[in-house]
């Protein structure tokens, strides 16, 4: 990378085909792991028509353009001299680092990944500057599309009024579907994931902007934009457009649990830290959540290696709009809420504590390694909400049996009719908490049995003693 007498229109070219260079050198690493993944999405995004190659493109564009004023030119070519000052030690280390004989391996283990991760954490910090600068500029009508897609943007193969394309990964609510994008640069052809969702356009474009804004962290998939469904025009629904991840095949962590045996404990442990991760991210960009559970995040398994996204963003919104006070009133779904949030009108608006409940009913059943849901789709599963008003939580139980067993048990305990998940299940989990106490019961006798300290973070969750995401992760980092 020797071309600093070039303009930076020349400079950008460069850039865009270092990424490539990126994946070409740590495709050859040894060590599959994190770091190589994580830089493979970096190169991926700025050679290979990520959300960061249409914004070099754009600026490289706008740079061209004499009417660009002094000082916003000033800005981007500072900018862009700066990020390529750092990818070009980014480069170097990259290659100097490669983990090929075991000296190079022991050398990388020890000092060669906090070095990349510094290079890593420089790299976005541009790159978030970079997005910020664009957004500010206004440089959308120069190329950046907007967030919502017209038809000419973005198109589902085989689309048609009478049918919807894309299957559900499996025990999954995770929809993926071939598709075609256009954002001005060139048609590609490729697999997205599609989440319905039936919130205003307002808190949608919110979402997506905020998704689109900032350098793509492991954790939360590219979000390309957002759509109204082309032969729904009578429905007020949406279609939020994810790209999936590249680079080995996706499953959703609850088929995992359920299909494979347990793995070692540092696998489990690297799971749940990669999940609470994501969370943390959620929460930074000012969001909640709201549907964590394992069949809504998608793992991509590697050679060696598993890397967690977070998905089902279609109940997410902004921490500082209203919340409205619609629980989970689904079996399958209500278990992993707390239970003020459980039942179809939640007794409290969502706050991030409840993402944090969420994280330790998921990091319970991942560190047991026991399926807390059958492999059924939930009742009446549609891409544009699960079920009506007056659908209750006792259409259909669909945990295993030693799951209800134990409902049946605490039942009794408190003096209640063990056939109470039959017949009033609304009841059972909103009066009597009863999904909490059997998550913390098991966190406390069997999670405990084998992982101590895993337990001891599991109950905080449960118990809302740790009500924040980022307190979590410190703990799992130690754990």
């Amino acid at each position: 990378m020797a071309e600093l007498a070039i303009g930076v229109p020349g400079l950008i070219d460069v850039i865009i085909r270092t990424g490539s260079q990126i994946m070409n050198i740590v495709q050859a690493y040894s060590e599959q792991d994190e770091i190589r993944a994580e830089y493979m999405r970096f190169g991926e995004d700025i050679a290979m028509g990520g959300m960061s190659f249409y914004f070099l493109e754009t600026v490289k564009r706008a740079l061209k353009d004499p009417s660009l004023p002094g000082v916003v030119r000033q800005m981007f070519e500072s900018c862009i001299r700066r990020f390529y000052d750092r990818l070009a030690i980014t480069l170097v280390k990259l290659r100097a680092l490669k983990p090929s004989r075991f000296s190079g391996r022991v050398s990388y283990a020890v000092h060669g990944k906090n070095e990349l991760r510094k290079c890593m954490h420089s790299l976005k910090d541009e790159i978030d500057i970079l997005h910020k600068l664009c957004i500010e500029s206004s440089l959308f009508s120069m190329g950046v599309h907007s967030s919502i897609l017209s038809r000419e943007n973005f198109a589902l193969i085989h689309e048609s009024e009478y049918h919807h394309p894309g299957e559900y990964l499996p025990t999954s609510d995770i929809l993926v579907a071939r598709g075609e994008l256009n954002l001005g640069l060139g048609k590609t052809t490729q697999t997205f994931i599609v989440e319905g969702k039936t919130d205003g356009e307002a808190n949608l474009r919110s979402l997506c902007e905020t998704l689109r804004s900032r350098s793509f962290p492991a954790g939360i998939p590219e979000c390309v934009g957002f759509r109204m469904p082309p032969y729904r025009e009578g429905m007020t629904c949406y279609e939020l457009i994810f790209k999936t991840p590249t680079g080995g095949s996706l499953t959703s962590l609850a088929h995992l649990i359920s299909s494979s045996e347990p793995p070692e404990f540092k696998t489990r442990l690297d799971l749940a830290r990669q999940l609470v991760q994501a969370v943390v991210h959620v929460h930074e960009i000012g969001f909640v959540h709201k549907k964590i559970r394992p069949r809504s995040i998608l793992l991509l398994e590697g050679n060696d290696s598993l890397t967690v996204f977070l998905l089902n963003w279609t109940a997410a919104r902004n921490r500082e709009s209203v919340s409205a006070h619609l629980g989970e009133h689904l079996w399958q779904q209500a278990i992993y809420q707390h239970p003020d949030r459980q039942s179809e009108y939640a007794m409290t608006g969502f706050e991030p504590r409840h993402d944090v409940y969420s994280l330790g009913v998921c990091l319970l059943e991942i560190f047991l390694w026991k399926s807390f849901t059958t492999a059924e789709p939930p009742p009446k599963l549609t891409l544009y909400g699960s079920v009506g008003p007056g659908d209750r939580l006792d259409q259909k139980l669909t945990s295993p049996a030693w799951i209800l067993d134990l409902f049946e048990k605490k039942l009794v305990e408190i003096g209640e009719e063990p056939s109470l998940p039959r017949t009033d299940t609304c009841k059972l989990m909103t009066l009597h908490k009863l999904s909490q106490q059997i998550w913390v019961s098991l966190a406390a006798t069997e999670l405990a049995k084998e992982f101590q300290r895993a337990a001891d973070i599991v109950l905080q969750c449960l118990q809302l003693h740790s009500d924040r995401a980022s307190d979590v992760l410190s703990q799992l980092v130690t754990a």
